[in-house]
């Protein structure tokens, strides 16, 4: 076989590969980047960043006047429980880098919100947006470049295994069963009511309650973030559209791994941008397991909870000091509240809540 042979099958054998892969990839696309079809269960997380907007920018372009941004702790907040015609647009590792830029291209492209919501937590400072975008399912939508470049990563890459064993329909063992609603809000296998069935005077003190979500504070990026949200801020003020930030409940096991110094410097640099609620203390919520699926995300209950304080609705279920309105006039005294707290809890003893069925 002479050199010229040689090139010509290793070709052909690339190219047959290549749409090989792309084929798959197009076919079983578990992003959510080619199949827009929000309505079904996938085998997988969907890249959110880009699918949320790309149905924003067309099928549902001019439905929503009202946005929540945020991280996964965000994810089952309701629209239903806000007012207006609310998207939920929140994400698995978001950070306001993001929504500076998504906010972005929303009024890029002509849509201008009435009210935004944005949630903030201990991993805003923490994380680092080019380490979080390294990530192939967590590339936001950019330029129309940007956006093929992309495409053409995905329909190239190798396929996962799970990708293939869902396209020959052999994937019986999913690690996760996903399905982001039409609304912008999340559906899984199971509902929270099914969570009724669970022995949680057991449950409550599981070990899975005993470890962290930890990030090093190492990547201290605090300046930078509140650079990005004064720069929010100025665009709804040019724009005319409402700000509501909120910090969301933190359990306490995380709360704890903490910096409070950092954590309280944050919400100190937050508070001269703009008044926020603050569901991130201790508080009755934040430190009984039974509202909470582990150390990161809250039950949806408490993101209910967290819908009736924003709207200023009553609700008698609500502990008094959860979801405290932080200004700069009361801000100083709320953190001194928060060191005060931290030692309290630290000198007591506690033992977890569970309902009487």
């Amino acid at each position: 076989m002479n050199s010229k042979q040689f090139l010509g099958i290793f070709l052909v054998l690339t190219v047959c590969i290549l749409g090989c892969n792309a084929f798959i990839n197009y076919k079983y696309d578990t992003y959510g980047v080619f199949d827009k079809d929000f309505s079904k269960f996938r085998p997988a997380y969907l890249n959110e960043r880009f699918a949320k907007m790309d149905f924003l920018l067309h099928e549902g372009k001019g439905k929503f006047d009202t946005f929540i941004f945020g991280s996964s702790r965000c994810k089952t907040l309701k629209t239903t429980m806000l007012s207006g015609n609310v998207y939920n647009l929140s994400y698995s590792a978001g950070v306001p880098n993001d929504y500076l830029r998504d906010l972005k291209i929303l009024l890029d492209n002509n849509i201008r919100p009435r009210k935004i919501y944005v949630g903030l937590d201990d991993f805003d400072y923490k994380r680092l947006p080019e380490e979080i975008h390294s990530n192939i399912n967590f590339i936001g939508y950019g330029s129309t470049t940007d956006n093929l470049k992309y495409k053409i990563a995905l329909l190239f890459s190798k396929p996962s295994n799970d990708t293939i064993r869902y396209a020959r329909g052999k994937l019986t063992d999913y690690q996760c069963i996903y399905r982001v609603n039409i609304d912008g809000s999340i559906g899984s296998e199971k509902s929270d009511s099914d969570k009724n069935k669970i022995d949680w005077n057991k449950k409550v003190y599981d070990k899975i309650y005993e470890s962290p979500t930890f990030v090093p504070e190492k990547n201290n990026r605090i300046k930078k973030t509140v650079a990005e949200l004064k720069e929010i801020k100025r665009i709804c003020d040019d724009n005319n559209i409402e700000l509501c930030l909120f910090f969301t409940p933190t359990h306490i096991t995380t709360y704890l791994s903490d910096d409070l110094n950092n954590f309280n410097n944050f919400k100190q640099e937050v508070s001269q941008i703009s008044s926020f609620y603050d569901f991130s203390t201790i508080n009755f919520i934040t430190i009984n397991n039974y509202f909470w699926g582990e150390t990161s995300h809250a039950r949806s209950l408490v993101l209910d909870m967290v819908a009736d304080v924003l709207e200023g609705r009553q609700n008698d279920n609500i502990p008094k000091e959860f979801g405290v309105l932080v200004s700069e006039d009361n801000i100083k005294e709320h953190l001194e509240k928060m060191k005060h707290d931290r030692v309290q809890y630290l000198k007591s003893e506690h033992r977890q809540y569970v309902p009487v069925n």
